[in-house]
């Protein structure tokens, strides 16, 4: 094993855009087109969409929501894949599949300019919240290139917050860390109602960064250390996207200061974060209790 990617699930699934490539081990794709919920949810919307459109899609991977949209009847796929290593697999894919109006380019989208304006766009470069992937950066540039009408599957997120307790101690160690709910971690205990603070609405420019205060009502007596982030991704119509260990897992943030709270007692959360970066290079704090 070598390099931090290796380290952990959470850089796992994160792909390394910081440093300009984009890439996931392809032990990562292998996952992600093997995820039922994820890869079904996409292909209805693909086949409720594409037929008779011009696509693109950003970050095809090893191509299979290309091949969906190409399979759907549509007039023309582009798809844009900066991974070297994942566009020698989807060039692979799309040569044995025998479709013939797909254009494969292994190229930084922030590079590309289409010919003809893009009536479907297909980014699925999801994050939990839209902290650790480039969504919006990239959904953002392509705005440009869209037809009056166009599609962007995903549609939209909806981000969710709330308050937990997190017991950090496990035997005589204490590991307090950002991390993913995945299957077998211990999971957070709820201390407050959730609330919907964000929603990013894809085909049209939004913010790069977030800076709001949301309150928050205690629903027990506990310490509240944690917060807790999940996201609803409305992919189209009403095809939704809720989170399985592949794609956009629960994430918990541990408090830089707990405060211990009553039923009832609201507390006031600010919650600060650019997009495209790491969990722990936000600001998760308790303006007021």
């Amino acid at each position: 094993m070598k390099g931090e990617a290796k380290m952990s699930r959470i850089n796992y699934n994160k792909p390394k855009y910081g440093q300009g490539k984009g890439e996931f081990d392809l032990a990562y794709h292998y996952e992600m087109v093997s995820d039922a919920e994820r890869t079904g949810q996409f292909k209805k919307a693909i086949m409720a969409c594409c037929k008779d459109k011009v696509v693109l899609e950003i970050g095809p991977g090893t191509g299979i929501l290309t091949l969906l949209a190409a399979k759907a009847g549509a007039k023309k796929v582009y798809a844009v894949e900066i991974d070297p290593a994942a566009y020698r697999v989807a060039k692979r894919n799309i040569e044995a599949s025998g479709y013939s109006n797909i254009v494969l380019l292994n190229k930084d989208i922030f590079e590309f300019e289409p010919p003809e304006k893009i009536e479907v766009v297909i980014a699925e470069l999801l994050s939990t919240c839209l902290v650790n992937e480039p969504q919006v950066l990239v959904m953002n540039h392509v705005t440009k290139f869209l037809a009056p009408g166009a599609v962007t599957l995903p549609h939209r997120v909806v981000n969710i917050v709330e308050g937990a307790d997190v017991d950090y101690r496990f035997e005589d160690v204490v590991v307090k860390a950002p991390f993913f709910e995945f299957t077998g971690i211990k999971n957070a205990r709820i201390v407050t109602e959730s609330r919907m603070f964000e929603t990013v609405e894809f085909g049209k420019e939004n913010p790069v960064a977030i800076d709001r205060v949301v309150e928050l009502t205690c629903l027990t007596k506990a310490r509240l250390n944690s917060i807790r982030f999940t996201s609803i991704v409305n992919i189209h119509g009403d095809v939704n996207f809720y989170s399985t260990d592949s794609l956009m897992p629960p994430v918990v943030v541990p408090l830089a200061e707990p405060v211990d709270v009553e039923p009832g007692q609201k507390v006031l959360l600010r919650i600060k974060h650019k997009y495209n970066t790491d969990w722990d290079e936000g600001v998760y704090e308790i303006v007021r209790k």
